[in-house]
């Protein structure tokens, strides 16, 4: 049946990449890159419905490669912040070197291999505090969320300096956390937006499988900070996507990470895949400028020969975790377009090769 599930979700995502490939969108950037076939226009924005708001860095002329690794996280390091003795269980894959659950929330840290790839996911939550998350991670609440808001019970750079004493302890690299503030109103707006997608989603399920899915019930409404949380090597982000050629064996993902925080305390807190540097890489080539890699980006909307207005997101430099023949762990700068809600230009600011994920 899992199977089924997973099979239907990739289709219906095929579909509606088909069928969406250029709709909406605002940016992080002012200007217009005018092409032969159509305009990549921008706007001068801070928030975009789908996407936090996104700290522009074009005019970085250099970055390191460094070649890096998992970081790893203990036992003695979880218990410690979150103040619990666990009992150590597992799960289905062996995964999961400890999970607790008391009045409080739910506490794990799991370790496994997925793939080529090795992880670390701490995750701490409690009923309330993951569906605070969910109402907001990715799909929903950016673009009603107060960037600027502070709520009584604690200030917006007191949240956000919390956060990141937590984050510390595993992204040692570096962390970039931004506090979003939502109000109990637009915590219940969202719901309504979450309930009328799941809808959706169910009955193609019901549709296509037979499969009948409970109605969720929603934590009560308050008001609380959401935290956009990348690490970040050099000041530069590491950018969170899966990337690389699943054929060719070579796919990697970033870290990534999202909390919530309330009157009530610390709700949500999730940390996947941080990354350690092992030693930096010394690199040969010439550093792509972003407006090399701008130029580029309009291009590869030539040569697609598009009619329709591109609307560009958000541009700046990431870094992406490469897989090298012998399998090391490359971080690697690259400059990244985000544009029409969905898609993604990388290139690589050294070879200037696209980074694709097929």
């Amino acid at each position: 049946m899992r199977k089924k599930i997973m099979a239907l979700a990739i289709v219906l995502s095929l579909l509606n990449f088909t069928a969406c490939t250029f709709s909406e969108g605002t940016n992080s950037r002012s200007g217009e890159i005018t092409s032969s076939s159509g305009d990549i226009k921008t706007s001068q924005s801070e928030t975009n419905s789908s996407e936090p708001f996104i700290a522009p860095n074009q005019n970085i002329t250099s970055a390191k490669r460094y070649k890096v690794d998992f970081q790893e996280v203990t036992e003695d390091q979880v218990t410690a912040l979150f103040k619990t003795n666990p009992q150590k269980e597992s799960d289905d894959f062996g995964n999961t070197d400890f999970a607790v659950n008391d009045e409080k929330g739910a506490l794990s840290l799991s370790r496994g291999i997925g793939g080529k790839n090795k992880y670390y996911s701490v995750s701490y939550h409690t009923k309330w505090g993951n569906d605070y998350d969910s109402v907001v991670y990715r799909s929903y609440g950016y673009k009603e969320a107060d960037a600027d808001m502070d709520w009584d019970f604690l200030s917006r750079t007191e949240a956000e300096q919390k956060i990141s004493d937590i984050l510390d302890e595993f992204m040692r690299t570096g962390v970039s956390v931004k506090a979003y503030a939502i109000s109990r109103d637009t915590y219940s707006e969202l719901v309504n937006k979450k309930v009328e997608a799941d809808k959706e989603w169910n009955k193609k399920l019901q549709e296509e499988l037979g499969i009948t899915s409970e109605e969720k019930i929603w934590s009560d409404a308050a008001d609380y900070y959401y935290f956009y949380i990348e690490q970040t090597v050099d000041g530069i982000p590491i950018q969170s996507e899966l990337i690389g050629n699943i054929d060719v064996g070579n796919q990697t993902w970033g870290p990534s990470g999202s909390a919530v925080l309330s009157a009530d305390g610390l709700g949500y807190l999730r940390v996947h895949s941080p990354y350690k540097i092992v030693e930096e890489v010394e690199t040969t080539e010439e550093f792509i400028t972003f407006l090399e890699a701008e130029q580029m980006f309009k291009d590869k909307n030539d040569s697609f020969l598009i009619t329709e207005e591109v609307m560009l997101d958000y541009s700046r430099l990431v870094y992406v975790v490469l897989r090298a023949e012998n399998n090391d762990l490359i971080l690697t700068p690259a400059w990244e377009f985000k544009y029409n809600g969905e898609q993604f230009f990388r290139v690589n600011a050294y070879t200037g090769e696209e980074v694709v994920t097929v």
